[in-house]
């Protein structure tokens, strides 16, 4: 079908700032719509056209090209600094800037070898010869990762560390000496690769060298500790959250110096009641005995009823006591915790993200009144065309083609007068992460077969595909074929041949089904409309899979069973047979849409169980092991726990995993007992258990819930506040998605509407401010300064 009406942004060509609206092309058919889709005009050979054009605004290095590096700075904070904005210096500054985030994917696989290399790492214990460096495999219960030898493994290291010595001192070359020592983060870089270098290097000499004194220094490495904090403090959203974390420690602190004084004076009290009984010979033997037991009560509840046994044996009355200790602790203590913990990191993430929004929309100000040269107080249409396709150029951004820059344009322009304000214009950051999903694109069928398209067949085809009846069949097959996968697997038919192949016939059978049904659905909807949803493309990758084994079954190349894996894939999608479901389906969406929330806490806990990984090792690697006189009468042996231990990282990982979620950690206790006769080795497991299960997992949990509430929030709304959007589209069929939907939670969590509002007044404020770009530029970068 011929399309007859112009892009509202026209070619998006180079125009001077006199240029209105009306230079664009007409714009009258866009506000009235069009019947089917929007105008692509060679959108591949623009973008190579774009390039040439970008290379030539970074070499003059104009007010656009300026303007996108503070959007991209505003984006997430880092890039190119305000003060190279007015110098000589912007377009040679500029190439650097580009040329680092081109590395990009080197500096993460950087990061993914710096993390698999405590895997492979010989264990600081192990003083055996290769190829078994920790004595026999069956006897230690390592972790099954290969280790690699010494000296190959110290090649590594010193791979990574030049590359990570590349990606921590490469941005002076475009940030400047001045601004880049003036960065805390900068300076973190600095400290931990100082400090991981160093640690390296004498490991380097102690493997090329006789020098005995390194000796000592190698027996406790820092790398283990080191490779993932610089992996952690180089992760953005992980980086904020360990900050949030530390800011809510004075909170914490107060409220565990309660709880301290109420486990003492418990302690106390119950050393005394019980001193000559049963109870005080077993478990009561001194005031620290009694609160070691008290804590491992309260914090994991591991040792209940046991530690409590002998007096209520003894006189039933005492079970009131215990009762009376775990009902303070458990219900009361706990839960105000819970309570403290989570209402400080809330209020700190809320401040930091405050500070954020605030810093963002100062730096949007400032790239609105450097494009806003002729003072006009609005933006027109090519002045936006020509920022987006600057900002095609930066790594924080989406590529932008013409049609998603007239979107863009008719999103922010919300009082649709053709114009952007700068309060509107504060909104980029938001409008360019949302996705506009044409409705009515049109098909293959309209556009080679008409006739077909527009038939009365075809509608009626079309209303069944899209009806929930044609759901139900396809939920009926799902449920059917799970049905028949779990009656194929308890007779068990691998013996005859004969009903092996009418098995296959059935199986083949549900795989020609769900061919129907992805041809079906790309015929009612079309090709790039049905690919746009994951659910569709797993489906679809799952069809053309079984599709293609089937032939390769026929043809006699492959064994029958492996349709079989192909079509248990097939099983998973009846998790949408919950969505389905009403009151199931907020829950399901919940569920899944939670996990990219919740990423930094878990990028948190995982450095927080590496660092306690790596001490377990230097602490307690290579005490447990087949006959060890450590778990001796412990259980640890009967149970077939020896595997769970610090013998190497992967193993300790694990443990430390079953840590967190209170397994085993009485047992250890009593092992590192036996093999450390003081005190003091306790003072590891109570810091994992106030820092890890009380303080990071509290954080955890109040976070989840959190979000969960509003996951549920948006999912039940159905994304009202997005689809409002479209009334800004005059009349053209667009779907609004978000695109982070991290920052669509945390708008809601932490008030983004509120932020709006202050941010606004901000602005209001502002605006009588005079001054040249120079003048605003330092202002800007003192403002941002004191933020941070």
């Amino acid at each position: 079908m011929a399309l007859s009406e112009e892009p509202l942004l026209g070619d998006a060509r180079p125009a001077s700032s006199s240029e209105g609206i009306s230079a664009a092309g007409p714009t009258a058919p866009a506000r009235h719509g069009q019947k089917r889709g929007f105008r692509m005009r060679n959108a591949a050979g623009r973008a190579q056209a774009s390039k040439g054009r970008r290379k030539s605004g970074l070499s003059s290095a104009d007010r656009v090209e300026r303007a996108a590096a503070l959007v991209d700075l505003a984006e997430d904070g880092i890039g190119l600094p305000i003060e190279l904005l007015d110098s000589t210096h912007f377009s040679r500054s500029a190439k650097r800037y580009f040329w680092c985030g081109a590395l990009a994917p080197i500096w993460t696989a950087n990061f993914c070898l710096l993390l698999g290399l405590n895997f492979v790492e010989v264990p600081s214990w192990c003083a055996e010869p290769f190829p078994h460096p920790c004595g026999d495999p069956k006897k230690y219960w390592l972790g099954g990762f290969p280790y690699l030898p010494p000296k190959s493994f110290n090649a590594l290291e010193l791979v990574s560390l030049c590359v990570l010595a590349f990606q921590v001192f490469l941005p002076i070359s475009f940030e400047g000496h001045r601004h880049f020592w003036r960065d805390r983060l900068n300076q973190l870089f600095i400290l931990l690769f100082s400090l991981l270098a160093a640690d390296v290097l004498v490991n380097t000499a102690w493997l090329y060298t006789d020098v005995r004194i390194l000796d000592k220094l190698v027996a406790v490495r820092l790398a283990p500790y080191l490779r993932v904090l610089v992996v952690g403090a180089n992760g953005g959203e992980t980086r904020k959250a360990f900050r949030i974390l530390i800011g809510i420690i004075p909170a914490f602190l107060d409220m565990m110096t309660l709880i301290g004084f109420w486990l003492a004076f418990s302690a106390w009290l119950l050393y005394i009641l019980f001193e000559h009984t049963t109870q005080g010979e077993k478990y009561f033997k001194s005031w620290r005995a009694t609160l070691n037991e008290l804590i491992i009560g309260m914090f994991t509840a591991q040792n209940l009823p046991d530690f409590w046994m002998p007096a209520f044996n003894d006189n039933r009355a005492a079970g009131l006591i215990f009762m009376t200790f775990e009902f303070v602790s458990c219900n009361f203590f706990l839960s105000l915790i819970f309570a403290v913990v989570y209402d400080g990191y809330k209020n700190s993430l809320a401040k930091e993200y405050k500070k954020a929004y605030l810093a963002r929309n100062k730096i949007l100000q400032a790239a609105f009144q450097t494009l806003d040269e002729r003072k006009r107080g609005y933006l027109d249409s090519h002045q936006i065309s020509k920022l987006l396709i600057a900002l095609n150029q930066y790594r924080n951004f989406p590529h932008f083609d013409e049609a998603d820059i007239e979107h863009i344009f008719l999103a922010l322009d919300d009082s649709g007068d053709n114009r952007i304000t700068e309060e509107e214009f504060l909104d980029m950051c938001v409008a360019v992460r949302l996705r506009f999903v044409p409705l009515d694109e049109p098909t293959l069928l309209e556009v080679f077969f008409p006739d077909v398209f527009t038939s009365a067949r075809y509608d009626a085809f079309k209303d069944f595909v899209r009806s929930r009846a044609f759901q139900h069949i396809v939920h009926a097959v799902l449920v059917l074929q799970a049905l028949v996968i779990m009656i194929e697997s308890a007779a068990d038919v691998t013996g005859d041949q004969r009903l092996q192949a009418q098995w296959l016939r059935i199986e083949m059978g549900f795989g020609l089904l769900y061919l129907a049904e992805m041809l079906a659905k790309i015929m009612a909807e079309g090709a790039r409309h049905y690919w746009r949803t994951a659910a569709n493309k797993f489906d679809c990758l799952v069809t053309l899979g079984i599709v293609v084994t089937q032939v390769l079954i026929v043809a006699g190349l492959v064994q029958p069973e492996w349709i079989r894996y192909l079509l248990i894939l097939c099983v998973l999608r009846l998790a949408r047979v919950l969505t389905s479901v009403k009151r199931y389906s907020v829950i399901m969406t919940s569920f899944f849409s939670l996990w990219r929330v919740v990423t930094p806490l878990v990028g948190v806990t995982y450095c927080f169980s590496s660092i306690f990984c790596s001490m377990g090792i230097q602490l307690f690697g290579g005490e447990v092991y087949d006959g060890a006189p450590c778990i001796k009468g412990t259980g640890y042996e009967d149970s077939g726990y020896g595997p769970n231990n610090f013998n190497d990282y992967a193993s300790g990982m694990v443990l430390i995993f079953e840590w967190l979620n209170s397994s085993l950690f009485s047992v250890w206790l009593t092992i590192a007992g036996r093999i450390y006769d003081t005190a003091w080795i306790r003072v590891y497991f109570i810091s994992f258990l106030i820092l890890g299960t009380i303080f990071i997992m509290n954080v955890f949990i109040g976070f989840v819930f959190d979000a969960y509430y509003v996951e549920t929030e948006l999912a039940e709304s159905g994304g009202n506040e997005l689809r409002d959007l479209r009334l800004g589209f005059r009349g053209k069929a667009v779907e609004v998605e978000p695109s982070d939907r991290f920052q669509q939670v945390m708008d809601h969590m932490l008030g983004g509407n509120e932020l709006r509002q202050l941010s606004l007044q901000e602005s209001l404020r502002r605006r009588g401010q005079p001054g040249d770009l120079e003048s605003r530029g330092s202002l800007l970068a003192k403002e941002i300064e004191a933020l941070r």
